[in-house]
């Protein structure tokens, strides 16, 4: 039915790597650090957000990667793509989660290697949260469900 009533236009129109077009009336603008068309692999989306944000997280900065979009859009497929490892390494679909713990890591093994002398320690957290019709759900323990949600430092919204 949306077909044969034209409802499978392309409502946006990729102008650049920054900047996306909505197509509707009126038509708008959205400027961006970076656009990522759904044709990108996992690799190359690691190294355009990925890397940076471990690279920061090393340099003493937080962060943090929110995937947001419809159900069924490829937020879990993006974050965790299929983990398998070939020879040790993981394969080409794996998503952005398992990416980031293993460059991470790899990072901090360097560093600790490098500067021995000074007995470096590093202390890593993570959280992993889901929320869904504006329940918040820890997926580290899925049984602790409609988290409240807190501002200041540590802020969910």
């Amino acid at each position: 039915m949306e077909r044969a009533l034209q409802g499978n236009v392309t409502c946006l129109k990729q102008e650049n790597a920054q900047t996306l077009s909505w197509l509707g009336h009126p038509e708008t603008r959205f400027t961006f650090d970076h656009i990522a068309c759904e044709m990108i692999s996992q690799e190359k989306l690691f190294k355009v957000a990925g890397l940076p944000m471990v690279e920061n997280c090393m340099s003493g900065y937080n962060s943090c990667m929110f995937a947001y979009g419809q159900t069924g859009s490829g937020k879990t497929y993006t974050m965790m793509g299929n983990i398998h490892e070939i020879d040790g390494n993981l394969n080409d679909d794996c998503g952005m989660t398992p990416r980031i713990f293993e460059y991470l890591f790899t990072r901090i093994s360097m560093e600790e290697e490098c500067q021995r002398d000074e007995k470096l320690r590093y202390s890593c957290k993570c959280s992993f949260l889901e929320i869904y019709n504006e329940q918040i759900t820890d997926l580290l323990e899925p049984s602790s469900t409609n988290l409240q949600r807190r501002y200041g430092e540590r802020c969910i919204c």
